[in-house]
């Protein structure tokens, strides 16, 4: 049990030490997604207003990661569904055939991190904690 804790403990602090560097801005994450999905001037602008809401509101949630990550994982969940949908209310019917086969993979990428921790032993508040960085890591492009 200690060496859960501990283990647990010092993944806290990676990771903060890890967020603390190369933060993107929504204006780079817009223009990433302008350059994937091919977008309009408007599409550039609404997506602009996505990102900024995203930022602000990871930002908001920052601090849960020490002081109550359960909290933190399902505002992470709820924080990635609202971005994603967002998103797909923005994107043309082209657009979103992109959106969704990439959806298609990170779903892939879950199952199989899902996976591998399972097999390693690795308990649900891990395995959870794990699927929310990844989840985190998808929004802002790390």
């Amino acid at each position: 049990m200690k060496n859960t804790i501990l283990s647990f403990a010092l993944l806290l602090f990676g990771l903060s030490l890890a967020a603390q560097s190369g933060q993107p801005t929504a204006q780079s994450l817009t223009d990433k997604m302008a350059e994937k999905y091919q977008l309009t001037d408007q599409q550039k602008t609404e997506m602009l207003t996505i990102q900024e809401r995203l930022l602000r509101n990871l930002s908001e949630i920052e601090g849960l990661k020490k002081t109550d990550p359960t909290q933190h994982i399902e505002k992470m969940r709820a924080l990635k569904m609202g971005t994603d949908s967002s998103i797909e209310r923005l994107l043309t019917k082209d657009q979103l055939t992109i959106f969704r086969q990439e959806k298609a993979e990170f779903r892939k990428q879950k199952s199989t991190l899902y996976s591998d921790l399972k097999a390693k032993g690795a308990s649900q508040m891990q395995i959870d904690y794990k699927i929310s960085e990844l989840e985190e890591a998808s929004l802002t492009g790390h």
